[in-house]
């Protein structure tokens, strides 16, 4: 290995991890929103760093004891800790695709430009702005720090692979078990990583199949344990939450939610090439006819049928796509999840999409980046150049994040027919004493949904069976929870007689909303004692 290629080894992981820092520098000062509150503010089980439970995100959790052991709940610390597993996942990443270019059955076509492709790839996905909601939004850290463990375990098992004494391969592969047990304790999505590295060794590393059983069935068998370990865990989470009444899956079939996701996944496709505009709830709509899909389907059919191709001759571009679908599958196939889309799906899954096009794009000016060299400056400078647009636009998506009013407020302007995005924003301009505007948006809601209070309050279903009636009971409750809140900010603005009779509907429609029932006898009761008095109530 000569000097200017020791000098490429050192400069693009150092490109790399600066690239990243640069686009996440300003989110050290945004606040703790949303699930942060329970999962990590309010969470009295990260107070104390012993004993260390062994149950589902274990691992994660673990890493929030520590943080709160180091600096209890500033906030910096949490942010730096995510930044820090986003660019070791990064590396990671560098080095699974740079290592997969060397490999044999991959071709001679890459090894001379393989640590810039390579490079190419981790960075632009280091900074895209779609890895925010893994990243900048805290509590996402379930996310990031499986895919650190994901990408970890390939990228042991490609240097046990790689290895050229047998002692030095034990040791990488006994890492890469070590690493997908840990990563098993991290998010449920680690459960297809046994899968994904059995099928990378036959498509990419492996010359056939025989082969694979020969050499590595051992270890591939330890992998596949680790599923064991993890079926455990969840286990016991599955079982205290029948305990508690409450369940994981959303009141749809399987086929409605797969027909969801024929639309949702072109979608992380768009995003993936043009990452606007982003969104942190988008309020899904569930499909219900296959017609409304069609369009959408073609695409992923499309692409399915082009990965199975690739796969049956054992092509290792077949690879990508596998990736791509195997990490979707958890939660964009058929198992009707309660959101239908989240932007942090597709952590993992970018990797795919990025790659195939970096290589793609070289292969397709192979021929001319070999002859010229203006051809192979101007690559690296385009890469540069989007990488550059990356950390940009990272840089003020960060910004969305600094506070619950502004997150909704983006929310709201992205799907303004996001009832429950609507309501979150209401509730947060309350918080901040904007109550004419609170009362605006509540009211937005309402309208919408008005056609709710004409329905029987027992015609509202507990909770669907079916698609429709999950549809008229989370409408439903929609229409309650803003008449409720139009009923606060009323009381805030003095105007109890209205109040009370918001409270009245959305107690009317929902008798089992305990919120609206409570600020209804708390205003009554205040108009009975002070019929005189206005001012604000300690309302829920």
């Amino acid at each position: 290995m000569n000097r200017q290629q020791v000098r490429w080894q050192l400069l693009i992981p150092l490109f790399i991890m600066v690239v990243t820092v640069l686009a996440y520098l300003n989110a050290f000062g945004n606040a703790f929103i949303f699930d942060d509150e329970q999962i990590i503010i309010k969470n009295p089980d990260i107070r104390q760093l012993w004993p260390v439970g062994i149950a589902a995100r274990w691992v994660v959790d673990l890493t929030f004891k520590l943080n709160y052991a180091t600096g209890q709940l500033r906030v910096a610390d949490y942010h730096a800790t995510n930044l820090l597993i986003h660019v070791l996942a990064a590396l990671a990443l560098y080095g699974v695709v740079k290592r997969t270019l060397t490999l044999p059955r991959v071709g001679e076509t890459w090894k001379r430009h393989g640590g810039l492709l390579a490079g190419a790839v981790a960075a632009l996905w280091a900074v895209h702005p779609i890895q925010t909601q893994s990243v900048t939004y805290i509590c996402q850290r379930y996310e990031s720090l499986m895919g650190l463990c994901f990408l970890a375990t390939l990228y042991a098992f490609v240097r046990g692979v790689q290895a050229r004494r047998r002692n030095g391969a034990a040791a990488w592969y006994g890492l890469s078990v070590v690493v997908c047990l840990l990563g098993m304790g991290t998010k449920e999505i680690m459960i297809t990583a046994p899968l994904v590295v059995l099928l990378y060794d036959l498509l990419v590393a492996s010359p056939s199949a025989r082969e694979t059983v020969r050499q590595r069935g051992v270890v591939h068998v330890g992998l596949w344990l680790t599923v064991v370990v993890f079926s455990l865990t969840e286990w016991q989470m599955f079982s205290v939450i029948e305990q508690r009444g409450s369940g994981v899956t959303l009141a749809v079939s399987p086929w409605s939610y797969l027909l969801t996701q024929m639309q949702v996944i072109p979608h992380y496709l768009r995003l993936s090439l043009v990452p606007y505009p982003l969104c942190l709830d988008y309020g899904w709509s569930f499909v219900s006819r296959w017609t409304e899909s069609i369009a959408p389907g073609l695409i992923l059919v499309g692409l399915g049928v082009l990965t199975v191709w690739l796969w049956v001759r054992r092509r290792p571009e077949a690879f990508i796509g596998l990736w791509f679908f195997c990490i979707l599958a958890p939660t964009s196939s058929v198992v009707p999840l309660p959101d239908a889309i989240f932007e942090h799906r597709m952590y993992l899954p970018l990797a795919a999409v990025l790659a195939a096009l970096v290589l793609g794009s070289y292969r397709l000016f192979y021929q001319r980046m070999a002859m010229a060299r203006a051809v192979r400056v101007a690559g690296i400078g385009g890469v540069i150049v989007l990488v550059g647009v990356g950390v940009v636009m990272t840089h003020q998506r960060n910004r969305v994040y600094r506070s619950a009013l502004a997150m909704w407020e983006d929310v709201v302007g992205t799907r303004p027919r996001n009832h429950r995005a609507r309501l979150n924003y209401s509730s947060a301009l309350l918080t901040t004493g904007r109550t004419t505007e609170a009362r605006r948006e509540a009211g937005a809601v309402v309208s919408q949904l008005a056609y709710c209070g004409e329905l029987n309050p027992e015609e509202i279903p507990a909770w669907g069976e079916t698609t429709e009636e999950a549809v008229i009971y989370r409408d439903a409750r929609h229409y309650a929870i803003a008449h409720n809140t139009m009923g606060v900010a009323c009381i805030q603005q003095g105007d109890a007689e209205a109040a009370e009779s918001h409270f009245l509907e959305a107690a009317r429609l929902l008798p089992q909303f305990e919120d609206a029932a409570g600020n209804l006898r708390r205003v009554r009761k205040q108009a009975k004692e002070k019929p005189r008095r206005s001012g604000a109530l300690p309302l829920d």
